[in-house]
């Protein structure tokens, strides 16, 4: 990877700075920002185990469907019985970001990486439809 690094007169850094905060003000939707809000105020749940990821058939941590025993990408569908299309929080408890996927012909990511010590409710048009995980 080749990097690069240029000097700005302190106009310049200004545009750019503006640049880059239009940019990251365009790419955010109002569901992204309010979901991230209402999740803000989400504590850990109690039932998830230290060090794993929980994911969840409800909002807010309720009924607890599964728990990631490990780093990978899990398909849902394939798991018996299958938990795809279920989800509507996670929390992610372990040590690197969960990403959720949605399946439309190919793997689409839905939302964000959840970083951990994070957890992030799944509703409307991303309710019930994580279809995977990639855990790490």
């Amino acid at each position: 990877m080749i990097t690069r690094q240029y000097s700005l007169s302190g106009a310049a850094t200004a545009v750019v700075i503006a640049l880059v905060a239009m940019a990251g003000l365009a790419s955010s939707t109002p569901s992204t920002a309010s979901r991230a809000a209402a999740n803000a105020q989400l504590a850990a749940p109690i039932d998830c185990p230290a060090g794993h990821s929980c994911y969840y058939d409800g909002l807010n941590y309720v009924a607890l469907l599964w728990v990631a025993p490990s780093c990978g990408f899990f398909d849902l569908g394939k798991m018996t019985p299958p938990k795809n299309d279920r989800i509507e929080s996670i929390y992610n408890g372990g040590g690197a970001g969960v990403l959720p996927y949605n399946w439309g012909g190919s793997w689409q990511p839905v939302g964000f990486s959840i970083p951990p010590g994070v957890g992030a409710n799944f509703n409307g048009k991303f309710g019930n439809i994580i279809d995977a995980v990639q855990v790490c």
